[in-house]
């Protein structure tokens, strides 16, 4: 006759037990098992496409887009510097991973070597300067900086992409970079993506506009706010600052055409490129309030 010590059988039924505590969440809804007790497990398994269904979509990020934008960028500056040291020049244009020009007076060859280090006080770091006898001016992006541009612009396309997708509930999606220029997304669940593509091609809103120096913060946090006037917080870590804001639309975000991280006397600043029209509401809109201060508003 078959004898089983009773500490086996005891061990045998608390794990049988616990394994069903274990796998109970995952037999009820996800509000159900929220509600279990403290002592319970409330995790649930996640189901992948394999077993569950849901949504997959692939994205694929323009990249030359974002290089073309980074060499507009640097030739407008090119063309800034030149300008206010009112060096003449033609033929300003962009040819591939270089910004190309011609000196007017090239023969000149102190200016040659001025231009030169004005070039490489540009970009001293990722870019290469040259000012040929003839002068025929050239700044180069080296490859390093282009693709260290290309990642910055995947990542910062992917966190969108994260934060967008977080901010709809779904659960446990799966989001990562394939490739070099294509982001997969998993959504477990869902059965019509429709929802989460109008989601990711919606636009964020940015604004530029005016702070109510006239208007008192406190105030204005009463209920007493001046008429076209709003108020606003900046998020500074875990605080929050109020600010009174004025309505008025000084530069809309799609007049932006580009922004880049930088440096300036050793401190971070970013620098932003407005099209023709912006450009033009800005300088007018600075130009009218000298020392006040303007916010900028991402919605």
């Amino acid at each position: 006759m078959l004898h089983i010590p009773k500490w086996k059988i005891v061990l045998i039924i608390a794990t049988c037990v616990l394994g069903i505590l274990y796998a109970l969440p995952n037999l009820l809804s996800s509000e159900t098992a929220d509600e279990l007790p403290s002592w319970i497990p409330h995790e649930q398994v996640n189901l992948g496409l394999d077993l569950q269904g849901g949504s997959y979509l692939l994205l694929e990020v323009d990249l030359q887009a974002v290089l073309k934008e980074r060499m507009i960028s640097l030739s407008d500056a090119v063309r800034t510097t030149l300008r206010k040291e009112r060096i003449k020049y033609t033929g300003l244009h962009v040819e591939k991973d270089a910004v190309i020009f011609k000196l007017m007076n090239g023969q000149d060859e102190a200016l040659r070597d001025k231009v030169y280090k004005l070039l490489f006080k540009l970009e001293p770091n990722d870019g290469e300067a040259s000012v040929t006898s003839d002068g025929n001016g050239r700044l180069v992006l080296s490859a390093q900086a282009l693709a260290l541009r290309e990642k910055a612009a995947m990542e910062q396309t992917r966190e969108i992409v994260q934060r967008r997708i977080d901010e709809t509930g779904t659960r446990e999606p799966l989001i990562q970079q394939q490739g070099t220029d294509r982001i997969l997304i998993q959504l477990p669940g869902l059965g019509d993506p429709s929802r989460i593509k109008k989601l990711l091609g919606q636009t964020a809103k940015l604004a530029f506009r005016m702070v109510d120096h006239g208007a008192s913060v406190e105030e204005a946090q009463e209920g007493r706010l001046p008429p076209g006037s709003e108020i606003l917080m900046e998020h500074a870590g875990d605080s929050t600052i109020p600010y009174v804001i004025r309505k008025t639309v000084v530069v809309s975000g799609e007049m932006l055409v580009d922004s880049q991280p930088g440096f300036n006397e050793g401190f971070p600043v970013v620098t932003f490129r407005f099209d023709s029209v912006g450009a033009r509401k800005f300088g007018e809109a600075t130009r009218q309030n000298v020392g006040r201060q303007f916010a900028i508003i991402l919605d």
